[in-house]
């Protein structure tokens, strides 16, 4: 299913209605008194819409105002500059006022195919970005 389903079955007014919902859910999550938020990212899939992890963690630091939020991970071995990742979620905390706490993943082979970068090398950009 991955990289295989075609456009032709993306409902631009569904996704919308989906992202408005989840960001919803997440806020109302906050108010009841959640001690934390998870969030995650995957490519190419149609199981998962949320391609920037670090677009939603900016907008739930700014829309919510107390519960931690998890990012699951920034997916660093498709990244081709980790200082920016690095940049990003201190934005993101800076907005949250302290509240991002940040998780790293290699990601699957899938996803590095994706991003144009040769799966065969993903441990060792990973390794690259970590130390």
């Amino acid at each position: 299913m991955r990289l295989e389903m075609p456009n032709t079955y993306f409902n631009r007014e569904l996704a919308a209605t989906n992202y408005q919902h989840y960001f919803d859910e997440h806020v109302l999550a906050d108010e009841v008194g959640f001690d934390g938020l998870m969030i995650n990212e995957h490519h190419s899939t149609p199981s998962c819409s949320d391609v920037s992890i670090m677009m939603s963690a900016a907008i739930l630091a700014r829309a919510t105002k107390r519960a931690k939020i998890a990012l699951m991970g920034s997916i660093l071995p498709i990244q081709d500059n980790p200082v920016m990742v690095a940049e990003q979620i201190a934005m993101a905390d800076l907005i949250s006022g302290g509240r991002i706490i940040s998780g790293f993943v290699r990601g699957i082979g899938v996803e590095t195919w994706w991003a144009n970068a040769n799966p065969v090398h993903n441990r060792e950009r990973f390794e690259e970005c970590t130390t």
